[in-house]
């Protein structure tokens, strides 16, 4: 739990990166060391965030074609 959220707040990892050290230790506790991933199981996932896209104004956009 602490190495999540080291990896969320330290390093500022994105979601599937954190998600992807999840399923790791999930897999290496069950198949690896064969032991029970107990209550950390009921940790939640990092989601991933909205991405917002750029809009430029139509006076930006005359802007560039003018400098083409």
């Amino acid at each position: 739990k602490e190495y999540l959220t080291y990896l969320a707040v330290k390093c500022r990892a994105s979601a599937s990166t954190q998600n992807q050290a999840f399923n790791a230790l999930l897999f290496l506790f069950r198949h690896a060391l064969k032991q029970d991933f107990g209550d950390y199981r009921d940790i939640p996932r990092a989601k991933k965030s909205k991405y917002i896209p750029v809009v430029l104004s139509r006076k930006e956009i005359e802007s560039v074609l003018k400098h083409l």
